[in-house]
């Protein structure tokens, strides 16, 4: 709490101590000027509390802000393993379909140029044959 400035009782030391009025008044005046614009221990530590106490309430709700998005990381994080999950099975099984579809044509088409060359083999050897 601020302390009261006596002005009455700087005055009377000042005119014990032999100063002239005049300049007794002056010092008095410029002291209770001053002493309205000093800041006390008091006023400096509640100040401080306000900023301070208003900066922590900002890094608690900013805290919780964090808090929030890790929650929502670590959400999207799983949906996105599911989602790629699922997709990694899709593709083994469409490469698997594929490799069939390959297979099944590699033989086709080997099939169809055995019998090809056997059928040509067979024009040729007609005549050998006698046929």
């Amino acid at each position: 709490m601020d302390q009261a400035f006596d002005t009455h009782a700087v005055y009377r030391k000042l005119q014990d101590s032999d100063m002239p009025e005049r300049q007794a008044d002056a010092i008095v005046e410029v002291m209770s000027d001053t002493m309205g614009t000093l800041v006390t221990n008091e006023k400096l530590t509640t100040e401080l509390d306000l900023r301070f106490g208003k900066a922590k309430e900002d890094f608690i709700q900013l805290k919780g802000d964090f808090v929030s998005l890790k929650e929502s990381l670590i959400e999207l994080k799983s949906e996105m393993n599911e989602r790629f999950t699922k997709l990694e099975a899709k593709l083994e099984t469409d490469i698997a379909k594929s490799q069939r579809l390959m297979i099944a044509t590699i033989l086709g088409s080997s099939l169809t140029i055995v019998a090809m060359q056997f059928a040509a083999l067979l024009v040729f050897l007609r005549p050998l044959l006698g046929e």
